[in-house]
């Protein structure tokens, strides 16, 4: 390994650099938008990457997901995890907000269908007084 290493450092050091850029490009979270708890990830059509997105944010906010519940959200892609979290998969965004309960007027929950905002998100924006058409 002394030779190859002495004759050949450069392009191993960059490979390296190489490889620690796809690394980095591999695991950060596509974020389109967070509002206090609520994060609106970019969905990217490929499985893993979308679960390891979730997983690190759910990270950040101090929950770790089991492996039969990044099944479930695989398969339901629109799911309560441990009564405490509200993920939601749509066709180029991912949700992710602590899931509440509470009555919401008429006019929010029509706001928030036009906005396309998922039903176990609306009630945590509304929550945070937010306007769903800024979403």
């Amino acid at each position: 390994a002394d030779p190859l290493m002495t004759e050949f450092h450069e392009g191993i050091q960059k490979s390296f650099r190489y490889l620690q850029k796809d690394k980095e490009q591999l695991f950060r979270a596509e974020t389109l938008r967070t509002i206090e708890a609520l994060h609106i990830l970019r969905r990217t059509g490929d499985i893993p990457r979308d679960l390891r997105q979730i997983d690190r944010v759910l990270k950040q906010m101090g929950y770790l997901l089991s492996h039969a519940q990044k099944e479930e959200i695989i398969q339901k892609e629109d799911v309560v995890i441990s009564d405490r979290f509200a993920i939601v998969l749509q066709a180029e965004r991912i949700y992710i907000a602590p899931y509440l309960r509470m009555t919401m007027p008429k006019h929010f929950k029509e706001a928030c269908r036009l906005a396309k905002i998922p039903q176990k998100i609306r009630p945590y924006l509304y929550s945070l007084e937010v306007d769903p058409s800024e979403i």
